[in-house]
């Protein structure tokens, strides 16, 4: 069995919600505390056993590409002013995995965006995720998800149970997914309902966090004819493979941040704010002075 060692991750997408800052910086630039937000989803892929991390990329995201790469004037700067630590932490970006920039010349879906990467796959298996969603799990989800691939070989959803709380609100932003279970946290899929809308949901399991594609599926996905508006959409093959079995979800234990939105955005800082040991304390008695 192939082990599983790459992620691609789109990142060309303009952000019109975080507007006017991605009018400059790319959404995956967006400051979570003292780090941009893609570099924590870069750090659970390489804390899951990913080696090569393929970033879907366009022009306007050039700080991506530095932000992964040696800056070596800053260095020297760290280290005439005898900043060592910073100095060590600035230089282990870049040492963290391979990474692979490639351009995708025009957004004609997320799918276009996945085959985009076809030629660094290869005949892998690998991870796809998203640029703009954090899952705080132990074991991190890219974890989760390939320990399942190596018990049963497929194509898998990454699978979040919705609550009272966010039950509707995510019928209308998430596909939803039912099968049957093969052992806990695993099941087989039997179908998915892309954004199935309030009352017509299937089952509390939605896909969020990304998936694991097999070749087979990309070649499948490669040969499908574009969508609405032109598009390729990263499921457009999903029916036929669920009809061989192929399919699979693993029922993913952690909380979910959707950091493409400001609300999303704001509670992933507070969130690592307060188990940052150094400002822990001033958020802390920020938050219980503004209260009311």
């Amino acid at each position: 069995m192939n082990k599983i060692t790459k992620i691609v991750i789109p990142v060309a997408g303009i952000g019109m919600r975080f507007l006017p800052w991605t009018k400059t910086m790319p959404k995956e630039m967006l400051p979570i505390i003292n780090r941009p937000l893609l570099d924590y989803i870069v750090d659970q892929a390489i804390d899951s056993g990913i080696e090569t991390i393929i970033f879907v990329s366009s022009t306007a995201k050039k700080p991506l590409d530095d932000y992964f790469d040696r800056n070596l004037d800053l260095e020297a700067q760290l280290s005439q002013k005898g900043k060592l630590k910073e100095l060590e932490e600035i230089k282990k970006i870049s040492q963290k995995a391979n990474f692979v920039f490639v351009r995708q010349g025009e957004q004609l879906g997320n799918g276009h965006a996945l085959l985009q990467a076809k030629p660094i796959t290869a005949n892998e298996p690998f991870v796809f995720c998203w640029g703009d969603e954090l899952i705080l799990s132990q074991p991190p989800i890219f974890k989760q998800l390939i320990d399942a691939y190596q018990k049963y070989p497929g194509n898998y959803l990454a699978l979040l149970k919705s609550i009272p709380g966010n039950h509707n609100i995510w019928c209308e932003k998430y596909g939803n997914a039912a099968g049957k279970e093969l052992e806990p946290g695993i099941i087989q899929v039997s179908k998915v309902i892309e954004k199935p809308g309030r009352g017509n949901s299937i089952s509390d399991l939605f896909s969020v966090g990304g998936f694991i594609a097999e070749p087979e599926y990309i070649e499948a996905l490669s040969q499908s004819a574009p969508g609405k508006g032109g598009e390729i959409w990263w499921n457009s093959a999903f029916d036929k493979f669920i009809e061989k079995g192929k399919v699979f979800g693993k029922i993913i234990d952690g909380e979910y941040l959707d950091l493409g939105t400001p609300a999303g955005f704001v509670k992933a800082n507070l969130y690592f704010a307060l188990k940052n040991p150094e400002i822990f304390e001033e958020i802390k008695e920020y938050i219980n002075l503004n209260k009311n």
